[in-house]
């Protein structure tokens, strides 16, 4: 291995990449680096489990790019990413010799829930109780912002959670709870 460097962002995405010499086999490298990323995972976040670790064999090299659009804008650039992360995606990775496929620009769905303090506090819950409610709903929901600073003085905290198409109606999979969360309200 010759070097390694890491980036992370805001929305909690982490990226290590292992650069290793020309002459390493990159069959061999991705065994030695899955074999790593194993025996550290136990001692990895519940979260970081809960997402996955995904390692891929790169090269920084682009070999083909394109672009999809609506010619008579009857699907919004939302639709259209979305489409392309669930339909597309997996497909050309698929493909013999494909190591990753970027989707630039790329939007995703999200649910925004403004908790009312008030009647939370009548209910004894928490924003805790709320995204460990939303854990249990769905395994791939993991909260993003927990308590930034609202918008009005009335409203005390927020949370960003980014659902799966497993939520066609993201407030109807929350009523199943033992404790009904009545002041959740769903933002397009």
């Amino acid at each position: 291995m010759k070097y390694i460097t890491s980036s992370s962002t805001n929305d909690g995405v982490s990226t290590v990449t292992a650069t290793f010499d020309l002459s390493r086999d990159p069959d061999l490298a991705t065994v030695d680096i899955e074999n790593r990323v194993n025996t550290a995972s136990g001692r990895l976040p519940a979260a970081v489990k809960q997402v996955g670790i995904t390692v891929a064999k790169t090269s920084q090299n682009f070999v083909f790019g394109g672009a999809v659009f609506s010619p008579d804008q009857r699907y919004s650039t939302l639709f259209i990413s979305n489409y392309l992360d669930v339909y597309v995606r997996d497909t050309l990775k698929r493909v013999p010799g494909v190591a990753d496929v970027l989707i630039f620009g790329e939007r995703k769905y999200s649910m925004r829930l403004w908790l009312d303090p008030v009647r939370m506090a009548g209910r004894s819950l928490t924003a805790d109780d709320v995204v460990a409610a939303l854990g249990e709903q769905n395994v791939e929901v993991a909260a993003g912002q927990v308590g930034a600073q609202p918008p009005c003085p009335a409203r005390i905290s927020r949370s960003a959670f980014a659902p799966s198409a497993a939520f066609p109606n993201p407030l109807s999979s929350m009523t199943s709870s033992s404790k009904a969360m009545p002041m959740a309200r769903w933002f397009a």
